[in-house]
């Protein structure tokens, strides 16, 4: 248990191994946030843009905002952009690279997928490598596992926390199972809103609990901003930030992505 409390922080999803997971976590556990009446603002630092995609088929109004925010000046930029929020959720992309650092420099917590396999295992050094070099920047950045997609009963589920052990971040005692519910929530919803009752929906919830428990505090309060929050109505805006913007196209037709662009004047 960490000794100072912190009430609005910020959180990246980070795995350098593609396919880890990182969107789905991120997206429920901005979801879990937003039903929790809290302001959350989810940062797609991934230039793929999956978590776009995502709020951009959405049939409703997505729970929380979502910005395209792929650029390497990130950890200086976001701190204006996300200051009248309650909480970030940052879904990095699946690599190292400078947005990679940016995105774990902007955080206060690094969350790091990991599935049960040894390739995973293997892989998750690159990540806390990176963590560990960011630390050297920002000191008080806390890192932990979590397992993704882990398989009830198998021996490699069950082994997967001892493969971790060797690394300096505890493992989260919270884990996703590989549940078809994740899958057929993906195009637009959550299994919050796809099956609130489900196990699924369960993990999420325990997830959410088991990074609160993390980082010393017992729910996702936050006293209220102290200016008004801007109207963002979840639509597509274009922000002047005053530098050139690193972000890929995007369809305008994106009805639940805000889309950060470079002041053109």
């Amino acid at each position: 248990m960490f000794k100072q409390q912190v009430y609005n922080f910020t959180v990246a999803i980070a795995n350098q191994k593609g396919g880890a997971g990182k969107t789905t976590i991120a997206i429920h556990l901005a979801h879990t946030i937003a039903l929790a009446k809290k302001r959350v603002l989810f940062v797609d630092g991934d230039p793929q843009g999956s978590a776009s995609v995502w709020a951009s088929s959405r049939e409703t109004v997505s729970p929380f905002p979502v910005i395209q925010m792929a650029r390497e000046t990130l950890h200086r930029d976001l701190p204006e952009i996300a200051k009248d929020y309650h909480h970030c959720i940052i879904d990095t992309p699946p690599r190292v690279s400078a947005l990679a650092r940016s995105a774990i420099l902007a955080a206060d917590l690094s969350l790091i997928p990991v599935q049960p396999s040894s390739y995973d295992v293997w892989a998750a050094a690159e990540t806390v490598a990176l963590i560990q070099e960011a630390q050297q920047f920002k000191p008080d950045i806390r890192a932990a596992f979590v397992i993704d997609r882990r398989v009830t009963g198998s021996a490699i589920g069950r082994e997967i926390d001892a493969a971790l052990a060797d690394f300096p971040f505890p493992v989260l005692a919270a884990s996703i199972s590989q549940r078809v519910a994740f899958a057929e929530s993906s195009a637009g919803q959550s299994v919050m809103e796809f099956a609130p009752s489900s196990s699924a929906s369960d993990e999420v919830r325990a997830l959410s609990k088991a990074i609160l428990n993390l980082m010393g505090v017992k729910s996702w309060f936050n006293p209220p901003p102290q200016r008004q929050l801007p109207n963002l109505n979840h639509r597509v805006s274009h922000i002047p930030i005053g530098s050139a913007s690193t972000l890929p196209p995007t369809s305008t037709n994106d009805s639940n992505v805000l889309v950060l662009t470079a002041d053109d004047r």
